[in-house]
């Protein structure tokens, strides 16, 4: 685009004639059933699976192309869209905000992750052409598709995220909540995840990649996310790639793989690592998670030059009540800490912890006012019940790593809450 071009596509942006989207332009996302989207919020079938269909295919499909021919036109009532990208629409038709404005917002801003001019490039040729092919480093791929192996076990997860939850669920007295139900991991429709086809078929494109996101489950335990390393660094490309992690970071080791011995050869590292709460908390949520071993392999990634480390928490009835700690020890290390207020499970939310516990955590939270709002709902104490007997069901089940690890045993102004609780459950 020349300056003037720019210049009419920003204001059509400003005016809001346009509902676009740079996904369409810079985006190839893949689910645990390898099915291609435009974005992970995208939810509707696009009739295209990695098993057979090459990301270039999917890349300049007629499906990517009628996408973007409707985001490029002035009119807010494309069939298309409304069909395919229904997160957003219904975000933006809710509560007025998605990440697609977000992501305009970043464009107007002349960020958008720094590759404005590469996406205004690609907006031009399209408009140009009518379609669009790879002949520049541009692609930011998310793949969900190593599938969903993890080697902890965190009591707010569900199966669909991790493979451990499944088997942990399934020893327990009864589904506490529709989202904690086991037989959502057994129905899991996942790639023949040893297929190294589709390995070659991301090292195809290395060239005109700008990043790699893998999710997981945890991705530093799958065998194949590090074949797929060795593989890009053979294209001699993969120093121009960025490797975007959403990790525990608990582990560097993995069946005769080090991740540290990649660090050299990629241009960076973005560690999203979660964890949602202080010390022995964190381990108790996060069964099998060990906290001096997460701080020292925190340590080792903030020490490399090439990598960005920032911690994620989820917000839910058990980590609010340390999350503070957390918050205080992150600032003194100068990290970057973003929080996701959970909804799902529903039992496992913050409003269902008793009232005075809450009024007792807002000072806390003072500068963080989501999680105020959060912490002033009234209580379901129905949904605060079957939070305990589900967090004592774990415990009973080996949840606990060891001894005075238990729920009560961390938590004791839980306990007396639960017992008068239960006495008023009774006499109604």
């Amino acid at each position: 685009m020349d300056e003037k071009q720019k210049k009419e596509f920003e204001q059509k942006l400003k005016d809001k004639k346009l509902w676009f989207c740079p996904l369409p332009f810079t985006h190839v996302f893949s689910s645990l059933s390898g099915r291609f989207a435009p974005c992970y919020d995208a939810l509707a079938r696009t009739g295209h699976n990695m098993e057979d269909t090459t990301i270039r295919e999917w890349y300049t499909s007629d499906y990517q192309n009628t996408l973007r021919k409707e985001m490029l036109k002035e009119d807010y009532n494309g069939k298309f869209f409304k069909h395919h990208c229904t997160g957003c629409w219904k975000q933006e038709s809710k509560y007025g905000r998605s990440d697609r404005q977000k992501y305009v917002e970043q464009i107007l801003a002349g960020t958008f992750d720094s590759k404005v001019p590469e996406l205004l490039r690609a907006v031009q040729k399209f408009q140009d052409d009518g379609k669009l092919d790879l002949d520049e480093r541009i692609l930011d791929i998310k793949m969900k598709m190593f599938g969903n192996a993890c080697n902890l076990d965190c009591y707010m997860c569900t199966p669909r995220s991790a493979n451990t939850r499944t088997i942990s669920l399934k020893k327990l007295k009864k589904v506490y909540d529709p989202d904690l139900d086991p037989k959502d991991g057994d129905r899991m429709n996942t790639l023949k995840h040893d297929d190294i086809e589709y390995l070659d078929d991301i090292a195809s494109v290395a060239k005109y990649t700008r990043s790699i996101k893998l999710i997981g489950g945890e991705p530093l335990v799958m065998v194949n996310h590090y074949k797929l390393l060795d593989k890009l660094v053979k294209t001699g490309y993969s120093k121009g790639i960025d490797l975007i992690y959403k990790t525990n970071l608990s582990v560097f080791d993995m069946d005769g793989y080090n991740f540290r011995d990649y660090f050299d050869h990629f241009k960076e590292f973005v560690m999203k690592i979660s964890i949602d709460s202080y010390g022995k908390y964190n381990d108790y949520i996060r069964k099998k998670s060990d906290w001096p071993s997460l701080l020292d392999n925190m340590k080792t990634m903030r020490a490399r030059r090439n990598a960005r480390v920032n911690v994620h928490s989820v917000i839910s009835f058990l980590s609010v009540l340390e999350n503070y700690k957390l918050i205080a020890l992150l600032k003194d290390m100068g990290i970057a800490h973003t929080f996701y207020i959970i909804e799902y499970p529903k039992i496992l939310q913050v409003k269902n912890l008793p009232y005075d516990i809450k009024q007792k955590l807002i000072p806390f939270y003072k500068d963080y006012p989501n999680i105020i709002r959060s912490l002033e709902k009234e209580q379901d104490e129905a949904e605060f019940i079957k939070t305990i007997e589900y967090c004592q069901d774990l415990d009973e089940n080996g949840f606990s790593k060891e001894k005075g690890h238990d729920l009560f045993a961390l938590h004791p102004e839980l306990e007396e809450h639960y017992i008068k609780a239960k006495q008023r459950e009774t006499r109604h």
